[in-house]
């Protein structure tokens, strides 16, 4: 399996399109269509963002090595609350997930620096 196969498994899995997905990393929706049909694989500069979103590693998405069997565990959110989120989330239109993406990575980038 390829790192792209591998990645978008994980997106299906999750049942995030295309458009939700960009938004969350901060990718161009084109582009993560481009990756998806294997034109490009410059996804490579955002397999940070990536590993984030997906709740996986970038060894992972590189190498298939399931160290801690593909996911590692969330943060301090429990399963129930990630899975509510991700719904929540899905639940919204498009140009509203973004916003919610973007409040959630200021609050993040706050935290971090306070």
């Amino acid at each position: 399996m390829t790192t792209a196969e591998r990645l978008f498994s994980l997106v299906d899995n999750m049942g995030m399109d295309q458009k939700a997905f960009a938004a969350a990393i901060g990718a161009p929706e084109s582009s993560v269509s481009n990756w998806r049909v294997g034109r490009t694989a410059s996804y490579k500069k955002y397999l940070p963002q990536i590993a984030e979103v997906l709740g996986t590693t970038v060894d992972f998405l590189l190498t298939g090595n399931t160290e801690a069997d593909i996911k590692k565990e969330p943060t301090t959110v429990s399963d129930d609350r990630l899975q509510e989120m991700v719904r929540l989330l899905k639940s919204l239109p498009p140009e509203k997930q973004l916003e919610v993406m973007q409040y959630a990575r200021f609050v993040r980038d706050s935290k971090d620096n306070s």
